[in-house]
């Protein structure tokens, strides 16, 4: 039942909608205009746009250095304004441009089974190449990094100042430098302001949660005679959390038994676990299938004769335990079962055992909460027309929880192991356990541990950044200076506060005489879903404080103008110099960085971290003017660019550029042009401290494992290179005395995700090549017509990608022919560190240099508006058609294409992409409709495995409504409904109730009202 808060939140958010549709006939609802011409309202137009009031001043276009006016950019570039932006119903910047057909979802709000939680910092991923090989700017300067992989938080965007935002698709390495692969987002903030601006939004979903509330207060003044400008805004965010029980959809998982567990809160005997571990010996249990195992006797006796069970209870079965004390088979068939039902979670032979669908319980987040404070303030002085100084800040403070489920012991490689002397062992399984071979030996348990609480952890940033300009004209040469700085720290702790449990103090109340009563009140017992005591909450849990900071400093000075002059115009260059610093540090609690594991069952090691990257570069830039108003050129310009780069890390590396613009006549413009750009590895790839991630390699027994076992595959008759693995694994440490009986049936070692010094840049060549058809004035119903179509085509080599250890480690041996030499110092090789017994004690993901991607395409966009007695119909339709997406994960490997399908290495690629919207318009208020539109995909597992069944998925498409009522001349209404329809997500790979929120709405229905005054 909703509460009474929640009931009126409610009402009044549709009570809004409904004043804010009323009376609406319609007005200009997008776009601003084009210097040179009329143009049609859009919420993305296909160029550079400026305030009317401006048309007389310079133009810098994102893409190039070089003002001039009326520029035409050469590149393909969306341009997304305040008032297309406010159409949106999510108050998040990167929601809002995240509707481009450009874009794959990054990083989200959203928080599920197939998603790994996040720590509220939202990122941007142009053409799904990844939110690392898109450059974000803030007035053509490069913004603030929120992680060591340097990617950008759109938290720390003003949203109340942004004017537009302009997006070009394509290198852009030569003018912006590093990152700039599949393209740029340049952030273009509001300049010349007089007055307050208020304005607020609130949203709710149709069941009443996940709220957002937003309120932004804007104060500008200009003063000495418009000399001087000052402008002051802040800004509060705040968003409410949904619980992934909350949706019927994802209650489906839950009914059919998926995504369920076999570590139950009851526990489980797992016969095969065993191992040497006391009190205070930490290390991970040996799984030993076949080892030390009750007899089947002792099996027969219990079930077949004092449960009357029957069949066969085989002595490798796994054991659960019943609230009365006896005992059930938790696989191989389950039998005596006599606890709860599937109404609890629980579900019977789910492939031949009882699983618990622990992950769609009440403590896990469908969305993160967030708490966000914003700041900013610039002032402005033009001292003469050759000396203006500028001063920014930029501030943001926000706050999140992450919370799932309380995590099972199994959780990477724990579990638990007890003596048989722990008091708390039922009776019946202790007659099983007395006729094992080593009857005193310890035995071990897989349990969820839901007693201890929801894994909980919270995460606290603070991000600024400051900056200083001075700058001016130079009317000699028709041109402008600039030399800036700017400072910047982004700091965030980070603290585990619950459900973090200790496996030290785990051990001592399992080791402990009483159970564990001595220690807290009440003990531990592991044998059944027991409530355990405050005090033994608290004694078993701690919190794990870390915290980590990014600085980044730059330095830059640009200079542009007139070169000289041909007969089709002027040339017109840019040049510049600039240095950048960026810092990384990462301290964290001791008990966390222990090596190779960590204390805390749920939490993974890591190692403190430090370093830094700088890069000194120097670039050019020529516009080119060719020929001007000869029979079939109106106008072609060329603009070619350089950039050399100097990085401390890997040195030097040039990156260059030419495109080309055409103007046919006045109606059909051609663009297009070549950009050689680069990634350079960033800190997280280069230093980032070691970090615990034991691999799981698998059983031998079923061709996986470690490949020097004898009973692997590799060492088997039917390998032509079994020679060589023998001699590679006795060079990797295997004993040759014991190599032809070596054997190491454990499915999970020890790993670690380290880093890669000597990683080099990225590089990628992008060729673009489209066209623009602008009827314009005189030609009727056309004259508001705007169409443009671009081809884009993006190849990445030397990619920095992470090798998973699993694959290293077979690939060392030559699985698949990359390592056709068995060196030893492959890369493959050089991730498996063994004992001196030859045992893995450690598999390392590290990034490196190979493979690649190749991507290419098709942008296109139609804006029209057709003028109306009362006011105008507007549509605009932007949609994206992706040919190719080639994926060569090694570079020795061929390029696997994954252009179609859901589920890939780097994401869903749906081949069609498209946005629509149908608006009317007057001068005091605007309706309209959106239509999101995805295309059906197939499963990505059939290019990984061609004789792979899983099912795709099919389009999707979704509907919102939006309008905006000027109510007074200074007070503006807007109010929408976003999922109109109420379409529900997708299933992925065929499993009910499993989904991918980013691409498919996993909150349904939801309503917005908001507002914007004017002082």
């Amino acid at each position: 039942m909703k509460s009474l808060k929640q009931r009126l939140f409610i009402n009044a958010s549709r009570a809004g909608i409904l004043i804010g549709f009323a009376g609406m006939a319609s007005s200009q609802a997008y776009a601003q205009t084009q210097p040179d011409q009329e143009q049609p309202p859009s919420v993305a137009s296909a160029g550079p746009q400026v305030d009317a009031s401006t048309e007389k001043a310079d133009i810098v276009v994102t893409g190039s250095r070089i003002a001039r006016r009326d520029f035409s950019s050469n590149s393909p570039i969306l341009t997304m304004n305040e008032a297309a932006l406010q159409s949106q119903g999510s108050v998040e910047v990167e929601q809002k441009l995240q509707s481009l057909p450009q874009f794959t979802p990054g990083a989200t709000a959203f928080q599920t089974s197939l998603q790994a939680s996040n720590v509220g910092q939202p990122t941007l991923n142009l053409r799904g190449l990844g939110a690392s090989r898109n450059l974000v700017l803030i007035d053509g300067r490069r913004a603030q990094p929120s992680s060591p992989s340097l990617q950008i938080d759109t938290n720390s965007i003003p949203a109340a100042l942004v004017d537009n935002v302009e997006v070009i698709t394509g290198g852009a390495s030569a003018v912006y430098g590093s990152d700039a692969i599949s393209g740029v987002i340049n952030f273009k903030l509001k300049r010349d302001f007089n007055g307050v601006i208020a304005s607020g939004q609130a949203g709710v979903t149709e069941l009443g949660d996940g709220a957002t509330y937003n309120l932004e207060l804007t104060a500008g003044k200009t003063f000495a005679d418009g000399r001087g400008r000052i402008m002051l805004s802040g800004g509060y965010y705040g968003r409410n959390s949904v619980t992934i029980n909350s949706r019927d959809y994802f209650a489906r998982a839950r009914a059919a038994g998926l995504g369920g567990s076999n570590a139950l809160p009851e526990g489980v005997y797992q016969p095969t676990l065993a191992g040497p571990i006391g009190p205070k010996d930490f290390v991970p249990p040996n799984f030993l299938p076949g080892g030390n195992l009750p007899t089947a006797l002792a099996l027969s006796t219990l079930f077949n004769g004092k449960y009357g069970v029957t069949g066969v209870v085989t002595p490798n079965t796994n054991i659960g335990f019943n609230a009365d004390g006896t005992l059930y088979t938790q696989n191989n068939g389950v039998k005596n079962y006599r606890g709860p039902g599937i109404d609890a979670g629980y579900f019977l032979d789910v492939n031949g055992q009882l699983v618990f669908t622990n992950d769609q319980s009440s403590n896990t987040l469908l969305t993160t909460p967030l708490t966000r404070y914003n700041a900013f303030a610039r002032a402005e002085y033009e001292f003469s027309d050759s000396l203006t100084v500028m001063a920014q800040g930029m501030f943001t403070k926000y706050d999140t929880n992450v919370q799932q489920n309380g995590v099972p012991a199994a959780f990477n490689v724990w579990n638990l192991v007890l003596p048989v002397t722990n008091p708390f062992v039922p009776a019946d399984l202790k007659s099983l356990l007395q006729s094992r071979p080593q009857a005193g030996a310890n035995f071990g348990l897989i349990k969820s541990l839901e007693a201890f609480g929801p894994r909980a952890q919270r995460f606290n940033t603070e991000l600024y950044q400051l900056l200083l300009s001075v700058s001016g004209k130079l009317p000699g040469i028709d041109g402008s200076w600039e030399i800036y700085g700017t400072h910047g720290s982004t700091k965030i702790d980070e603290t585990t506060y619950s459900g973090a449990v200790s496996y030290r103090r785990l051990e001592q109340l399992l080791f402990a005489p009483d159970g564990g009563n001595s220690l807290c009140t009440g003990g531990f017992n592991p044998f059944g879903n027991n409530p355990l005591s405050p005090e033994c909450v608290a004694f078993a849990s701690r919190e794990a404080p870390k915290d980590s900071q990014i600085t980044q400093n730059v330095v830059e000075a640009n200079l542009q103008g007139r070169f000289f002059t041909l007969p089709a115009g002027d040339v017109r260059f840019a040049a510049g110099a600039g240095y950048r610093e960026i810092k990384y540090q990462m301290h964290n609690d001791p008990v966390l960085s222990t090596t190779g594991t960590s204390d805390f069952i749920s939490l993974s090691a890591s190692q403190p971290s430090t370093g830094s990257i700088n890069v000194k570069e120097i670039y050019g830039e020529l516009l080119v003017p060719i020929l001007k108003n000869v029979p079939g050129i109106k106008e072609l310009t060329i603009s070619p660019a350089f950039r050399y780069s100097d990085y401390s890390s890997s040195g030097g590396v040039s990156t260059y550029k030419v495109d080309f613009n055409w103007t046919m006549i006045d109606v059909v413009r051609l663009r297009g042009g070549y950009q050689r750009a680069i990634r350079a590895p960033n800190i997280a790839e280069l230093s980032r401290g070691a970090v615990a991630n034991p691999p799981f390699i698998g059983f031998t027994a079923l061709g996986q494992g470690d490949p020097c076992d004898i009973a692997s595959t590799f060492r088997q008759a039917t390998n032509p290179g079994r020679a060589q693995v023998r001699q590679l694994c006795i060079t990797q440490g295997v004993p040759a005395a014991t190599v032809d009986s070596f054997s190491f049936p454990v499915p999970q070692v020890g790993g670690t995700t380290v880093s890669n010094s000597a990683l080099i840049p990225e590089t990628a060549d992008t060729y673009t090549v489209g066209a623009v058809f602008r009827p314009g004035p005189g030609s009727g119903i056309f004259r508001r017509l705007s169409f443009s179509i671009d081809y884009y085509n993006i190849a990445i080599k030397d990619a920095i990608n992470y090798i998973p250890a699993t694959t290293a480690l077979r690939n060392c041996f030559n699985e698949i022919g990359a390592n056709p030499t068995f060196d030893q110092n492959s890369v493959f090789c050089q991730a498996i560190t063994r004992s001196a017994g030859g045992q893995i004690i450690n598999l390392a993901t590290r990034p490196v240099n190979s493979g690649g991607f190749k991507t290419d395409g098709i942008d296109f966009q139609l804006d029209w508006g057709i003028g109306l007695r009362n006011g105008s119909l507007l549509a605009n339709v932007a949609g994206t058609y992706v040919n190719s997406f080639k994926i060569a994960s090694l570079s020795n490997l061929p390029f696997l294409e994954f252009a179609g399908t859901q589920g890939g290495p780097l994401g869903s690629v749906p081949r069609w992409k498209v946005n629509s919207t149908l608006a009317y318009a007057t001068d005091s208020a605007t309706i309209g409709v959106r239509w999101n539109y995805l295309d059906g995909m197939r499963s990505a597992t059939s290019v990984t495995s061609p004789t792979s069944v899983r099912p795709g998925v099919s389009s999707y498409s979704t509907f919102d409504v939006f309008g905006r009522i000027n109510v007074t001349k200074a007070f503006e209404m807007r109010a929408g409904v976003t999922n109109l329809a109420n379409k529900q997500p997708l299933d992925v790979d065929g499993f009910a109730g499993q989904t991918d929120p980013s691409l498919y709405d996993p909150l349904g229905r939801r309503f917005y009202v908001g507002f914007t005054a004017r002082y």
